[in-house]
């Protein structure tokens, strides 16, 4: 039998009006509000940070890029000197473009990429349309041809056209390109997000043009004089928190002991029953539990493994290991000396202890009595009359 002192009757008195004032002033009701359908859809986790990343050629020191064009009709020429890229409505002229973007962290998660191009002249006033495909093979900007990827190795299909060997056979979305002075941007966000993931992937884009009327459009480059405009890359990715592992906690013990019975009489046999468990998250190693056995009782049993020491006065239970999460059931017996029953009480104390882990106690207020005596016994005598004799 637990004693609770008023003052935690005092605090948990207190915790409660507290608790209810709180509702009261906020409008908290005991019955959860049904739930909206705005409340049926997940929370998505905002992100710690956004970034914005421009990448240009020779801009805040990045020299990241490459480029070149290759023309069907000079099959053999190498253009990774000029100024310019070229595009031609049928494919006759493409471009090659690779950027760095090793400034991503891997793990970044990119919400949105752009390829911005400006159009700095056109074969006539016709306008076309600007695609990009992702190249799959490794190429060279100085050794680039309408034949050769690199200086040793060809191209699959001429022009960059072996799918998917050479290049992906999706594109993105088209852009208009209109007309000279003009910037063209294109959404290449799939494409950066694989490169981002993995780097061996990023070969770079191919460059060309769509449409039924023939029209060339050269477009500035790498090379561009006016850097402000040559090739911009703009990548808007998020960082996101990194998860905090949980810590892992050391074996935390907890013991409770409770009587089978109060109050009881002094006759009877006084039974504790005792819960060790570890709370932790780590093994506890040797394991020992000692139960004092309290003045005014002695020692009648226990249960498996413990055993009784009457120099120390205590029963003790050497558990070996307790692994995390788990619990242990122990009980003890005591009898009871009569002249225990003057005192009124027996305050029983158990303890459990490992090589790694804090000592935790805790006890059992029991009260006793004497036994009830018997109720008085009332026996029924007759009465018999006798007849009274004189004598003269």
């Amino acid at each position: 039998m637990k004693r609770i002192s008023w003052i935690k009757l005092s605090i948990i008195v207190v915790c409660v009006l507290v608790a209810a004032m709180a509702m009261a002033g906020q409008g908290i009701s005991a019955a959860r509000p049904a739930s909206s359908a705005a409340d049926s859809w997940p929370m998505a986790t905002p992100p710690l940070d956004f970034v914005r990343l421009t990448l240009q050629q020779g801009v805040d020191d990045y020299l990241g890029t490459q480029d070149t064009f290759i023309n069907e009709w000079a099959s053999d020429e190498n253009h990774a000197g000029d100024w310019h890229l070229s595009v031609r409505t049928g494919g006759a002229q493409i471009s090659l473009l690779r950027f760095d973007v090793s400034q991503v962290p891997a793990e970044a998660d990119v919400a949105m990429a752009t390829l911005k191009v400006y159009a700095v002249r056109r074969s006539n006033d016709n306008s076309t349309e600007l695609k990009a495909w992702m190249v799959n093979r490794n190429w060279e900007a100085g050794a680039a041809t309408w034949t050769q990827a690199t200086a040793t190795e060809g191209w699959e299909q001429p022009g960059c056209n072996g799918v998917p060997a050479d290049r992906s056979g999706a594109a993105s979305e088209p852009a208009q390109l209109l007309a000279p002075n003009v910037w063209c941007t294109l959404d290449v966000t799939e494409m950066v997000r694989q490169w981002v993931a993995s780097p061996e992937t990023n070969r770079g884009l191919l460059l060309g043009s769509t449409g039924n009327v023939g029209v060339r459009y050269d477009l500035a480059g790498s090379e561009y004089p006016k850097a402000s405009l040559r090739p911009i890359l703009f990548v808007v990715y998020a960082l996101r928190p990194t998860p905090t592992p949980t810590p892992t906690l050391p074996p935390i013990l907890e013991i409770v002991k409770e009587d089978a019975k109060d109050p009881i009489c002094i006759t009877e046999t006084l039974r504790y029953y005792i819960s060790v468990s570890n709370e932790g998250d780590a093994t506890a190693e040797n394991v020992v539990v000692t139960d004092c056995i309290p003045l005014g009782t002695y020692f009648v049993a226990a249960s498996s493994g413990g055993t009784y020491s009457d120099q120390m006065g205590a029963v003790v239970w050497a558990l070996d290991s307790l692994p995390a999460g788990s619990r242990e059931g122990l009980y003890i017996d005591l009898g009871l000396y009569d002249w225990i029953a003057k005192e009124g009480v027996v305050t029983n104390v158990v303890a459990v202890e490992a090589d790694n882990a804090s000592t935790a106690t805790d006890y059992e207020w029991t009260a006793v009595m004497l036994p009830t005596p018997p109720p008085l016994q009332y026996r029924y005598l007759p009465f018999v009359a006798r007849e009274a004799i004189y004598y003269p």
